[in-house]
């Protein structure tokens, strides 16, 4: 299995800490490659990295994770949402994320959503591949 690359976008050090923890002990295919305590510094390990997938916070000083999604392309990522916040679960669902987790994040959940996770990003790495493929033909086509 290829590994995925991932962010953790969250003010509080003890949950970027707990989610890295969970992350190399329960999800050996994620990657972690950069853990972020606002969304300024999460948009400059997006610069510099490659990144798939990002675990972030809704609740957060000067920039929540809402706002931080549309300051992204986030069709180019996957996001699971990790928060201590029930209500906030339908508007991350609208913002298409992939999966909301409560912290303290529990490790089977943790790993649900990895696989969802991965399975989505398989799902549109096959589709973009397949559109690519079938424009290649159409212009094979028409030449």
């Amino acid at each position: 299995m290829q590994p995925y690359r991932a962010i953790i976008v969250d003010d509080e050090r003890h949950v970027r800490d707990a989610m890295e923890l969970l992350l190399e002990q329960y999800c050996p295919e994620i990657i972690l490659v950069g853990a972020a305590s606002s969304a300024a510094e999460g948009r400059e390990l997006l610069k510099s990295n490659k990144v798939d997938f990002i675990f972030l916070d809704i609740s957060m000083p000067h920039e929540d994770g809402f706002a931080f999604l549309r300051s992204i392309p986030k069709d180019n990522y996957i996001v699971v949402f990790v928060t201590a916040f029930e209500e906030y679960a339908l508007r991350a669902l609208k913002a298409n994320a992939i999966d909301y987790l409560l912290k303290p994040v529990n490790p089977e959940e943790l790993c649900e959503a990895v696989k969802k996770a991965i399975q989505y990003y398989e799902l549109r790495t096959k589709k973009a591949t397949i559109r690519s493929i079938y424009n290649e033909s159409l212009d094979n086509l028409h030449q």
